[in-house]
Parts: C-alpha cells; structure tokens; sequence
C-alpha cells in the first residue's frame, strides 16, 4: 500500500479541470493498474489544491469512484483503491439539448 500523489492523478496529461474528468482519469489509473488495490489518495483538500479544483469537485469525484466500486472511503484514514472489481456503471439518460445536468453537483457547461 503507498500513498498517491496528486501527480498520478494528472496522469502525465493535463490537469482534470471537472469532476467527471478526474473520475475517468483515476478510473483509468486504476484499470491499468497504476493504482492498485490498497493505494491511498491524496486527501481531498490536498488534490483540490494541487489540480486547482474547488474541493467540492474532487469529493464528487471521490463519491463518484467509491459508487462504482472503484475506492472505499475509510473515515479520518483516507481513500483507498477498492480490492474488489468496480460494480456495474450506473446508466443514465442522455440530457437534452440546452439541458445542464445537476444530478453529480457538477455541472458541465463546455
């Protein structure tokens, strides 16, 4: 088990400036197995400062993860890469034209 700097979470790219972006950029860590099971995240304030992201983005993305099976959230010690396999994504209906989707509190405008 190791602690994950916020480095890995860029991915050698660019920062993730969304929610929704820095979920499929840990996802993606993870599948390839950058991260593996047991590794911790930087804390959520700790990645919020470090990516220059409101620290209510990085909890979504945290939450979001952890939804999917992806990370467990252990209180005061942090959040880890789950040992299990991700569950079932969640299907969602496509937003319609001129919509803005509310339902992660993250609205993407771009």
């Amino acid at each position: 088990m190791q602690s994950i700097s916020t480095d890995v979470l860029i991915g050698g790219g660019q920062s993730p400036r969304t929610a929704a972006a820095l979920l499929a950029v840990v996802e993606a860590q993870i599948m390839a197995g950058t991260l593996a099971a047991g590794d911790r995240l930087p804390p959520v304030r700790a990645a919020a400062a470090d990516l220059d992201l409101a620290p209510n983005t990085v909890a979504a993305a945290y939450r979001q993860l952890s939804e999917r099976g992806l990370v467990t959230g252990e209180g005061r010690r942090g959040t880890f890469v789950a040992d299990r396999g991700p569950a079932e994504p969640r299907v969602t209906a496509p937003i319609g034209s001129g919509l803005v989707n509310l339902a992660d509190g993250n609205p993407d405008h771009g």
